[in-house]
């Protein structure tokens, strides 16, 4: 499938720049979306083939047998919640456990039986929405509100009918490795935890990485986040250990202090795949052995002393910020390793600007372009 366009999809041929990224709008036979960087525009191209797939299966004689058999049950309550949530919310299972485990914690009342059938029936519901999502190869989380609908609607049918998914969706050919969440180990942790669980882990992995329970509320309690962006963040900060797992990255802290701070989703996105990159620099570069801030930009000590700063950053201008920002992560690079010219490299997912190739060259900064590929080799996303 052509990335630009397919059968599902027409990438509109006009990108919008703010700042560092591009932004893209995305047209569907059922509406439009938005790709807030060249990084998330594979996975919303992935999620229009989603979408067309449910699609079909919704269109199969087995959904409507199944469809028919939970108007019947006694899942009208849930349908009510699950099929009519503001379009703009797509983490109607994660509230529901934030909830259910909060009431659960306090026992502060007995439930009816209707309210104790409705909550058996969103545990069910919450499993079946991350299996259908495992199996078209999609973040169950993901922001996209047309994509949250379609899995909405087909694992309420499951849920209620008792149809399985492997059986609704039987036949399609559908390629479950999809654009997720890049590795087996975050698929196992995301598509078989709830969100509850998750929080748990990742407050537990955090606190491996030695940061502060005070950072890692503050991180963990911004709302921009989604369950799995925060255990990306959380499991990629944790495995910046030493190849014995003993020596732990220093000063983790200093990745959550900025991480916590963001205001859209597409600041969640950047903190996001920027962690992803600094654990790809660790994992097959160098180790890092230390996180400082330089006017709110993440710069790493490696191991072998030098001053990287792994970005997702879909270009790079030459600016009076960007300039001071070089004077600053070098100033900096050379009071802490005493060298006059220490080695500092700046590694982005795009492409820099001829000005600011020439300008960090005379700024003895070293650029490393599309790094995606040399950084996170195995993720669908930068994978050949």
């Amino acid at each position: 499938m052509s990335l630009l366009s397919s059968k599902y999809h027409q990438i509109e041929e006009s990108a919008v720049r703010y700042g560092n990224q591009n932004h893209f709008r995305i047209k569907t036979p059922q509406g439009t979306f938005e790709a807030h960087g060249n990084g998330m525009v594979p996975i919303r191209v992935h999620e229009a083939r989603a979408i067309k797939l449910l699609l079909l299966v919704q269109d199969s004689d087995l959904y409507r047998a199944s469809l028919t058999k939970s108007l019947s049950s006694s899942t009208t309550g849930l349908a009510s919640l699950i099929l009519h949530p503001v379009r703009t919310i797509s983490g109607v299972p994660h509230r529901v456990w934030r909830a259910r485990s909060r009431a659960q914690q306090r026992m502060a009342r007995e439930r009816s039986p209707a309210e104790e059938s409705l909550s058996k029936e969103l545990v069910g519901f919450s499993n079946i929405k991350r299996k259908l999502a495992r199996q078209v190869g999609v973040d169950v989380y993901s922001s996209n509100p047309l994509l949250q609908e379609e899995l909405n609607r087909t694992a309420w049918v499951a849920t209620g009918s008792g149809t399985s998914i492997a059986e609704l969706l039987g036949g399609l050919g559908l390629n479950s490795s999809g654009f997720a969440y890049g590795s087996p180990v975050l698929d196992r942790l995301i598509y078989e935890h709830t969100p509850v669980d998750l929080e748990r882990h990742n407050t537990k992995a955090l606190q491996k990485s030695n940061a502060s329970d005070l950072m890692t509320k503050l991180f963990l309690d911004n709302r921009f986040y989604t369950p799995s962006q925060k255990t990306i963040i959380a499991e990629s900060l944790a495995n910046l250990h030493s190849r014995n797992g003993i020596a732990h990255a220093k000063n983790i802290d200093a990745y959550l202090e900025i991480a916590m701070e963001a205001s859209s989703e597409e600041e969640a996105f950047f903190y996001q795949r920027t962690a992803e990159l600094v654990r790809g620099y660790h994992t097959y570069v160098e180790p890092i052995r230390e996180v400082i801030l330089v006017q709110h930009i993440p710069v790493f000590r490696t191991a072998s002393g030098k001053y990287v700063s792994p970005l997702a950053l879909d270009s790079v201008a030459w600016t009076p910020r960007a300039e001071d920002i070089s004077a600053a992560i070098l100033e900096i690079a050379e009071f802490k390793s005493g060298q006059k010219s220490p080695v500092v490299e700046l590694w982005i997912t795009g492409r820099a600007s001829d000005a600011a190739l020439g300008n960090l060259l005379v700024s003895r900064i070293a650029l490393k372009e599309l790094s995606g590929r040399k950084l996170l080799p195995k993720h669908p996303v930068y994978a050949k």
